[in-house]
């Protein structure tokens, strides 16, 4: 998470081009967390894909071989076996997967490749699967998703781009590329694939992105009207359902990490995450609030505080490791941390959870070097560990702008009783609609609740006041709001 009042990090071309960098195509040489992707995405293959002409086969053919395939795959398995039982696990068939699927919100696996895109929508049962519910994306290919990530000049040189701005935190970088990214993703994705889920009567969809589509913001990218929820698989949405608490009267208890003490040196303090737990527990009673900030939030303090919340609210730094994504973590007190490894290991039960909010920088995001085709990172640890649903962030965020955000999501969550992603699809449209006004107004109230000793909402609204004219939009970029996403039923 970035603080509001730290002016942006800059990372110069000077920093991305290392003289020690083994030589790539093009003669690239790149910062490191980037050089690994350019390595495995090169040019040359992408040209020699663009040369290839493959006639177009129709849908009956592409279904016959991927059912041979699948039986060849299982006949591998099962030889595997009888030498190592259990190898693979159990996989899922299609009735299983239908079934994570509902009549309002479709499930759609998403993916690329050298020729062209497919978003594969899983009706319920017992509607079949038909042609209908197959959109080809002709035009969105595996070299247009890497051009995307990765900007490089036409003699080779890295220049930047969308993935450089989410690793680094260059917000000069990510502010440049995310709008235009929003635009190609929704004229080339998601503006098919919601067209042809009006053709089926639907206005929502669980996405499962397939490798390094994973890292770009698509329910942002969804045309007005429609809802999209994310998910790694349709096992982990399916477990999710499971443990979802069935809707009852049963009091929401609020656990709030804010502004953590003793954060790394590299990182500032989080002026505003105090002021955002503030305002996000008027949404639960008296007795349902247990904050934890500053000193007192630790990974003791957590764990001690876990039994019997409902939702989990970490306003703190966070970070991915790209070398090592077991340990992309949440940081708390005294040098603790909660890692993806903890979770994966089974080290943090939060079975009786029903939401986590990871409103912390970089915590959407998942691993995309070493196995790209299996989504990795702390949404599905939260998963795995048992809470049902995620809220996370895809690159560096303003703890400032967040604040309105977040506080927006509860209320239209537990106030306007909407599901988690339909209420964080209003909260990033209500921050980027807000004007000057209506936050320096929204910030005013947080100062007067507070009896007047809430000096961070005080100087929020002092600073709005005299940077906009009142009907200014602050936060219409989407840099500030497309970064959120839900992961989960």
């Amino acid at each position: 998470m970035i603080n509001a009042e730290s002016p942006g990090k800059r990372t110069s071309l000077a920093r991305l081009l290392l003289p020690g960098a083994p030589r790539l195509p093009g003669d690239v040489r790149l910062y490191p967390r980037v050089r690994p992707y350019a390595r495995y995405e090169s040019y040359d293959r992408f040209r020699l894909a663009e040369k290839t002409s493959v006639k177009r086969r129709s849908f009956a053919e592409w279904s016959a071989e991927l059912v041979q395939a699948r039986e060849d795959l299982a006949e591998v398995i099962q030889r595997i076996r009888t030498y190592l039982p259990g190898f693979g696990g159990e996989g899922l068939d299609y009735p299983e997967i239908a079934d994570s699927a509902t009549p309002k919100r479709l499930l759609v696996y998403l993916l690329t490749t050298s020729r062209g895109g497919l978003a594969l929508l899983t009706p319920t049962r017992p509607q079949a699967l038909t042609p209908e519910h197959v959109v080809w994306l002709d035009d969105f290919t595996t070299a247009e998703l890497d051009e995307l990530l990765v900007q490089r000049h036409p003699s080779g040189e890295v220049r930047g781009g969308y993935l450089v701005g989410q690793l680094t935190g260059d917000l000069d970088q990510l502010t440049a590329a995310v709008t235009e990214h929003i635009r190609i993703l929704r004229r080339k994705v998601l503006g098919p694939v919601c067209k042809r889920l009006t053709d089926l009567g639907v206005a929502a969809a669980t996405i499962i992105p397939a490798g390094r589509l994973s890292l770009l913001p698509l329910p942002a990218a969804a045309p007005a009207g429609f809802t999209i929820a994310l998910a790694p698989s349709a096992r982990a949405l399916r477990r999710a359902s499971r443990t979802l608490p069935e809707p009852t009267t049963k009091t929401p208890v609020l656990l709030a990490v804010g502004n953590p003490a003793s954060v790394p040196a590299r990182w500032t303090e989080l002026e505003y995450a105090g002021l955002e737990v503030r305002a996000i527990k008027q949404f639960f009673g008296v007795s349902s609030r247990r904050i934890l900030l500053e000193d007192a939030a630790t990974a003791r303090a957590v764990l001690r505080c876990l039994p019997g919340a409902t939702h989990l609210h970490f306003a703190c730094h966070g970070a991915f490791d790209r070398d090592q994504p077991l340990d992309s973590a949440l940081y708390l007190a005294d040098g603790d941390r909660i890692t993806l490894r903890d979770l994966l290991a089974g080290d943090v039960d939060l079975s009786g959870q029903r939401l986590a909010v990871l409103s912390a920088c970089q915590t959407g995001i998942t691993e995309f070097e070493q196995v790209p085709d299996e989504v990795i990172g702390l949404p599905a640890g939260f998963l795995q560990a048992g809470v049902p649903g995620v809220v996370a962030t895809l690159w560096p965020i303003s703890d400032l702008s967040t604040a309105v955000l977040v506080t927006e999501f509860y209320r239209q969550l537990l106030i306007e009783r909407r599901d988690p992603a339909t209420a964080l699809t209003r909260a990033r449209r209500h921050l980027r609609d807000a004007t000057a006004q209506e936050l320096a107004e929204w910030f005013d109230h947080r100062y007067t609740d507070s009896g007047g000793t809430d000096m961070a909402a005080y100087e929020a609204a002092t600073d709005l006041r005299s940077r906009h004219e009142p009907p200014d939009r602050p936060y219409a970029d989407p840099v500030y709001w497309a970064g959120f996403v839900y992961t989960g039923p």
